[in-house]
């Protein structure tokens, strides 16, 4: 780790020679989580992230973005670039079309999916038992229209971590219906090392009013091989209020799977999720971020339930800040 990160200095040091970076900064999340789980009180102080972003272009349409962790292993022999989020280029064609490739992340219709780690404090049973939610691959990008992008991505299966021939496919739409209504659909199949396969269709909606926002999620989830449609699917659903330097939000989520054995919910399960809390930002703005979060959650027979508390802050050290491209 210790030369890893000597590395990484150094190419800090000398990417700016041959590219213009547009945004270099550290972000980090640090604070007290406990959880009272049977009866039992567990409770450390904790660092969840450290992370270095690095971002800019190589030339007029070729762009670049390279998010690593530093409180992640470096090295898993079935994950490919394991503390590396993101590490891509792409190129922009035209006003329309562009390609995307390196280390992606995996796109779901789903709002709380698609969110950073760094700004979840819990989330679904679906999105927590994935090994991981970044890989190698690519996506070809088309826009339609200015608030209209079509995704066709192409990676490693999540199914098949460790297994250089087994792949994921998605077409993923973010979009906006109405000025209060955003959207990310898909379709994803997954292969899995019984090449059965896996469909997921994702529907992710998010709903505004002013300072007031909804997100809803609904996920369904079955086999290709098997002869009836499985009885397995997710709902999330978050509601939030914004204030100048504060949000409130609620966040519940339920997954159920009643019999396809390869999904990453167990089978004959059900989880229940459902907590909520509060955001400050000082700055008015994300360079500083408090956070008090309390949530329960179920085990597999949707009983005994847990409860977990988290407090922390969240802060960015910006070396360079968003520079207009």
């Amino acid at each position: 780790m210790k030369r890893f990160f000597v590395a990484t200095l150094l190419l800090i040091a000398t990417l700016p020679a041959f590219s213009q970076v547009n945004q270099l900064y550290g972000e980090t999340r640090l604070g007290y989580e406990t959880a009272i789980v049977g009866g039992q009180y567990a409770g450390n102080i904790r660092a969840d992230y450290f992370n270095l972003i690095l971002g800019g272009n190589i030339g007029p349409n070729l762009s670049f973005y390279w998010r690593q962790r530093f409180t992640k292993p470096l090295y898993n022999p079935n994950i490919p670039l394991n503390a590396t989020d993101h590490l891509w280029l792409r190129w922009d064609i035209s006003d329309h079309w562009a390609l995307q490739g390196g280390k992606v992340p995996i796109m779901v219709g789903s709002f709380e999916f698609d969110d950073a780690p760094i700004d979840l404090y819990y989330w679904g049973m679906f999105a927590d038992r994935m090994p991981d939610v970044y890989a190698i691959g690519g996506n070809a990008i088309c826009k339609i229209a200015p608030e209209q992008t079509l995704y066709l991505q192409f990676t490693q299966s999540p199914l098949g971590f460790g297994y250089n021939d087994l792949f994921h496919a998605g077409l993923i739409w973010y979009g906006r219906i109405a000025p209060w209504w955003n959207t990310i659909w898909s379709a994803n199949w997954m292969d899995d090392p019984l090449h059965s396969g896996f469909l997921n269709i994702g529907l992710g909606n998010r709903f505004e009013a002013g300072n007031f926002g909804v997100e809803l999620d609904a996920l369904y989830r079955t086999g290709l091989a098997k002869e009836y449609l499985a009885a397995d699917y997710s709902a999330i659903l978050k509601v939030e209020y914004k204030f100048p330097v504060a949000t409130l939000f609620a966040k519940g989520s339920f997954d159920y799977n009643k019999d396809f054995a390869e999904d990453f919910v167990p089978v004959r399960s059900r989880f229940l999720t459902v907590g909520g809390g509060v955001e400050f930002f000082p700055l008015k703005n994300d360079d500083i971020r408090l956070h008090a979060v309390y949530w329960t959650n179920s085990d597999a027979s949707c009983s005994n339930f847990g409860h977990h508390f988290a407090f922390g802050i969240t802060y960015r050290l910006r070396v360079i800040r968003n520079l207009p491209q």
